[in-house]
């Protein structure tokens, strides 16, 4: 999956913020002063960025469909119409999370990404819908986090896999230009030496340094950036390991969703944390 020809970096320098970062709820949008734009040369394409930090000139990243002029100088998303009263500006919730409380921690996930529908009316100005896992590190406010996502300049209704993450390094993501099929499944485990990795049903695709050892705070569900109401729905199953190397259902769930957005239990695997989500 990775871009098609030889690639070129592109840096820009100035004061940027990232509303179409994949983030977990409520967390700060990324911000810095420097922009790194991955361009594949044969299609112009802007194929990877990386916000703040030393971007990394590699054909394993991937992102946008648009020139590297109009990913520098094209409009960022506005707030949805469709979904008054979201949680962030911007950006539409439906989410399952498990905010760990009295030691408790892990040292990995494992997602399963049911996608039943997915149209993303708004995928040619870059609106997307991913259905996600996050792992999270509080209280440093790191994430990383994998899944399907739709939109984003590629297309209207084809799922693609993704990585992103953020650390003091800054926020940088990867969407592939290919498309999945069926239930995939993502994994984010701790690696040792402050490394977690991201694999893609049982494919290491990145690892990344800069995080605590565990984790204390999980989410999974829905994360909707579009000014046109997309339709979309998923089942979402997970897990977590625990720090001892055994693999468990969460403990507990709390769920949330924005106005536009719902969330109901997974009734084909009806276990703690399990969800199901779609717009409504």
């Amino acid at each position: 999956m990775p871009p098609s020809s030889e690639v070129e970096l592109v840096t820009a320098y100035g004061t940027f913020v990232d509303f179409m970062a994949k983030m977990p709820r409520g967390r700060a949008f990324p911000t810095g002063n420097k922009m790194a734009f991955i361009v594949e040369r044969q299609s112009g394409l802007v194929v990877g960025t990386h916000l703040d930090g030393e971007a990394i000139l590699t054909s394993k990243m991937a992102r946008r469909h648009a020139t590297a002029v109009m990913a520098s100088h094209r409009p960022r998303a506005k707030a949805a119409s469709w979904g008054k009263g979201c949680s962030q500006t911007h950006h539409c919730y439906a989410t399952a999370e498990w905010l760990m409380h009295g030691g408790e921690m892990v040292e990995g996930t494992l997602d399963i990404e049911d996608t039943t529908s997915m149209n993303v009316p708004g995928w040619a100005s870059g609106d997307f819908v991913d259905h996600e896992g996050w792992t999270i590190f509080e209280p440093a406010g790191y994430w990383v986090e994998a899944g399907n996502t739709a939109g984003e300049y590629f297309d209207c209704c084809g799922r693609h896999p993704f990585y992103a993450h953020k650390n003091a390094g800054g926020y940088g993501q990867y969407v592939a230009p290919g498309t999945v099929t069926g239930e995939p499944y993502y994994q984010m485990n701790s690696t040792g030496g402050n490394a977690w990795s991201t694999y893609w049903w049982g494919n290491l695709v990145n690892t990344e340094w800069g995080f605590s050892t565990y984790s204390n705070d999980l989410e999974v569900g829905l994360e909707v950036a579009a000014n046109t109401k997309p339709a979309t729905s998923a089942s979402i199953a997970d897990n977590a390991t625990w720090t001892d190397g055994s693999v468990h259902n969460w403990n507990k769930a709390e769920w949330y969703h924005d106005s536009g957005t719902c969330i109901g239990p997974n009734a084909k695997a009806p276990a703690v944390g399990n969800v199901s989500v779609s717009t409504c």
